[in-house]
């Protein structure tokens, strides 16, 4: 894992004492392009794409069992698609290098769709989509993190006044409060990381408002 990109689970999760791995700051950029993909260089190759869609619930199979709460954003699901075609065209990134993650697995099925059904990406059967649990044990060069969760941004800033209990964090973000899941997440990628989400929504949740924290303030935020 680059040094960026563990930064901050290594101070929120792991006291400052999670190391980077030496061979892939040795190693340098996963291409040639990619120090221009980053707002601020390889040497901080993280990303945060502030996505304002709307999350949904809808149907999830499983082990011969179905969810009926899942959660899916078709914005996020977009901007997913586009950013993959952004690293392998214009930053020749391999399929194969490139991870999709998300705690729903709606969100997953929906990604995954839309990566099949998309012509312009060959060779896509070699690229992975997977629930945040799926993930854990594995590593990616470059993960995108899609955190579907989401509301109209006028009543997220209703809420800026009032403290949201325990009630509405779980109903609001759901897996997005388990450090766990988070933790896992943001911590399987080598070279790059991309996460997609609504940051408004985020910060309401402790961890998530550090982290968000420290992307702003070394200049890794862009709205899509």
């Amino acid at each position: 894992m680059h040094s960026f990109i563990c930064q901050g689970p290594s101070n929120i999760f792991y006291d400052g004492i999670l190391k980077a791995d030496q061979i892939v700051e040795d190693r340098g950029p996963l291409t040639q392009s990619m120090d221009s993909f980053w707002p601020r260089g390889q040497l901080h190759p993280v990303l945060f794409l502030k996505v304002y869609g709307m999350e949904r619930s809808t149907d999830y199979k499983y082990s011969r069992k179905v969810d009926s709460h899942s959660k899916c954003n078709d914005e996020e699901a977009e901007a997913v698609l586009k950013y993959i075609k952004v690293l392998v065209k214009e930053h020749d990134v391999k399929h194969e290098s490139i991870a999709v993650l998300t705690p729903y697995g709606a969100q997953k099925n929906l990604v995954a769709e839309m990566i099949k059904n998309d012509c312009e990406l060959k060779t896509k059967e070699s690229l992975s989509v997977a629930t945040i649990v799926e993930s854990q044990g594995d590593e990616y060069d470059i993960v995108i993190l899609t955190t579907v969760r989401s509301q109209e941004v006028s009543e997220i800033r209703y809420k800026q006044y009032v403290q949201p209990d325990r009630q509405w964090l779980n109903e609001n973000l759901g897996f997005l409060t388990d450090d766990h899941q988070i933790n896992v997440g943001i911590t399987r990628a080598r070279y790059g990381l991309i996460i997609i989400g609504n940051d408004i929504l985020l910060k309401y949740d402790a961890t998530w408002n550090k982290l968000i924290e420290i992307y702003e303030s070394e200049g890794c935020i862009r709205t899509v």
